[in-house]
């Protein structure tokens, strides 16, 4: 499903990355018996963070060409704002983002 709904007063500093200039967040649901691989690190996130939400995107930046290889994802993780990347089922950080 996907949506634009008013991101909630309280939300708008900690979903600053998915928040439009308008307010509004495009919003994509999902269930367990959708993906569950997705369901379960939301969830997760949820948990650990208060906030279930990431962000959907073509993972480029200006400038720059599509991801295209596991090479071009770590430039990307070493050369952006990104806390991390999953590989396949590993989740990589960057060491300032473990806490």
């Amino acid at each position: 499903m996907n949506f634009c709904i008013d991101v909630r007063e309280e939300f708008k500093d900690k979903l600053q990355a998915v928040t439009h200039v308008d307010g509004t967040a495009r919003v994509q649901t999902i269930t367990k018996q959708q993906n569950v691989f997705m369901y379960n690190l939301l969830t997760e996130l949820d948990k650990l963070t208060g906030i279930g939400v990431t962000v959907n995107t073509s993972f480029n930046v200006n400038g720059r060409p599509l991801i295209n290889s596991v090479k071009d994802a770590f430039y990307m993780l070493e050369n952006t704002q990104l806390d991390g990347i999953i590989i396949q089922n590993t989740l990589i950080l960057k060491k300032e983002s473990i806490k």
